[in-house]
């Protein structure tokens, strides 16, 4: 179904993400997250995915919903760039979602929660943005140069013909 107007197709869309995340939370699939992809069409508004946290069904710390939102638009829409689409969150994504829409080249996210509301509940997002930022070392990175590794890049360098992504 094609909307006209934006803010009816997000609205409609956060009642599916909405209903789903609901739904996934009482049967332990996943935490209390949901997100959605709307498709711009010739000014038109379509919605291509929805989908909620499956991070407890899958034993998968991966499983959020905006990656399963991004991965379900890829496949509907039969492509890798979502340069045409919106993406709508219960909550502010973390940075690894957040990554995932950038590297999808996705414009847009519209948002409800802030992370301050996933911090009071027990989620690290501002714990990891801390880290991206310099403030605090949840995670140690140990840099092992290898030059066969170089390796990979001067293969990629030499394709003549290769899909950027």
């Amino acid at each position: 179904m094609l909307y006209t107007d934006l803010d009816e197709c997000i609205n409609v869309l956060t009642k599916l993400i909405i209903n789903k995340t609901l739904h996934n939370i009482a049967n332990n699939v996943g935490g209390p997250f949901g997100a959605g992809v709307i498709q711009i069409v010739d000014s038109k508004y379509r919605i291509v995915a929805v989908q909620s946290n499956e991070v407890l069904l899958r034993d998968d710390p991966t499983a959020h919903s905006e990656m399963l939102a991004i991965k379900e638009a890829c496949k509907v829409l039969g492509k890798k760039m979502l340069d045409d689409c919106i993406l709508v969150t219960t909550s502010r994504s973390c940075p690894m979602c957040l990554s995932a829409a950038m590297w999808a080249r996705i414009p847009t996210i519209y948002y409800s929660e802030d992370y301050d509301k996933a911090h009071k509940h027990g989620f690290i997002d501002d714990d990891i943005y801390d880290y991206i930022n310099g403030r605090n070392h949840i995670i140690k990175e140990v840099r092992i140069k290898n030059e066969v590794c170089d390796k990979l890049f001067a293969e990629w360098d030499k394709k003549t013909e290769k899909e950027m992504y």
